[in-house]
């Protein structure tokens, strides 16, 4: 069972990477109702929401934390669609917050503990507007962002930050649809990508990716632990959604899907790299999800990856939230 992590219900910490997920297709700066809140307890709403691509779930999940306000005393920010946060307790007594928008200002204030007591009030224009924006500008520059967003644009910026973190210690653990790329041989690799026809371009690169994949885990199993779930889909499971190999983090444009044989042979070789690589281990595992990795650093950052081109990747860093993603990737 998932706990109840920080404020956050069961259903919410469950929907949290289907929370991210849709924000990649979302308008930016765009206001959202505080009652719109109750879709992150309603899975299905939010699978009819991908579905569509329409629902801004990024600022509901941001305004969720700014619930919490009054609940932790944390101070969460949310001017823009790029959410940040302060870092710290600032007290144990005073709470308040601020949410501004082009149009409008909401702000409020309470005791810590007696929030229900707290005055709240809603700004429309003049004067109390203007105050509230350059107050709310003031707050963001002492701000911290409340997660990286990285798209094909900021690959390389993605693959640095891989390289810098396979250096420090600490666990890590991931939830995959399909066994790492790092795991598979690069023959069975060159196979696979010839038997779809690939340009030799399209292959060298695919190739040169999957050596830097081995390399960075290499890197982590000197010092750190890995451990990867994924599921052992049968044939049966296997029809209804084939999946992918894993190149999101190549940013690659195309999806390359497995046939059953290439499949299996990828969770044997999973399985034998396991055997001989001390430190590295892995869990079956049944996941809903047949387009969305999670990945985390304990303590340091969680990572939540659309798998499928075009791919795009959320490093989440602020404790809460990242607290409850490790809680919730911990369910055996």
């Amino acid at each position: 069972m998932v706990p109840c992590t920080h404020g956050l219900s069961r259903s919410s910490v469950a929907n949290v990477p289907r929370l991210l997920l849709l924000c990649a297709f979302l308008p930016a700066r765009r206001f959202v109702a505080w009652n719109a809140l109750r879709l992150a307890d309603d899975g299905d709403a939010l699978d009819a929401a991908i579905d569509k691509l329409v629902v801004p779930v990024l600022p509901q999940l941001r305004d969720d934390l700014v619930r919490q306000l009054f609940l932790q005393r944390s101070c969460i920010f949310n001017c823009h669609l790029e959410s940040s946060y302060l870092k710290g307790v600032q007290n144990n007594v005073y709470c308040h917050f601020l949410n501004v928008s082009g149009s409008a200002a909401l702000s409020g204030e309470c005791i810590a503990g007696a929030h229900e007591r707290g005055r709240y009030e809603l700004t429309k224009g003049g004067e109390a507007l203007r105050y509230y924006q350059e107050r709310a500008d003031a707050i963001r520059k002492k701000a911290l962002p409340l997660m990286d967003i990285y798209r094909e644009k900021q690959a390389a910026a993605l693959h640095a930050f891989q390289l810098a973190d396979a250096q420090k210690p600490g666990p890590r653990r991931r939830v995959l649809s399909a066994p790492p790329l790092g795991t598979l041989r690069e023959e069975t690799l060159r196979a696979i990508l010839s038997s779809h026809g690939l340009p030799a371009a399209e292959q060298q690169r695919v190739l040169a990716h999957a050596a830097a994949q081995r390399s960075c885990m290499e890197q982590v199993l000197t010092h750190s632990s890995i451990t990867d779930a994924f599921p052992d889909l049968s044939q049966e499971e296997f029809a209804q959604y084939a999946p992918t190999l894993p190149l999101s983090t190549l940013f690659f444009p195309k999806n390359i899907r497995y046939t059953y044989a290439d499949y299996r042979q990828h969770l044997e070789q999973t399985n034998e790299y396991a055997c001989s690589h001390h430190g590295y281990s892995i869990l079956p595992c049944d996941t809903d999800f047949h387009n969305i990795s999670i990945s985390v650093h304990e303590g340091r950052w969680a990572m939540i990856s659309k798998s499928n081109a075009p791919a795009i990747h959320f490093v989440v860093r602020y404790s809460k939230l990242r607290d409850a993603i490790e809680n919730y990737i911990d369910v055996p």
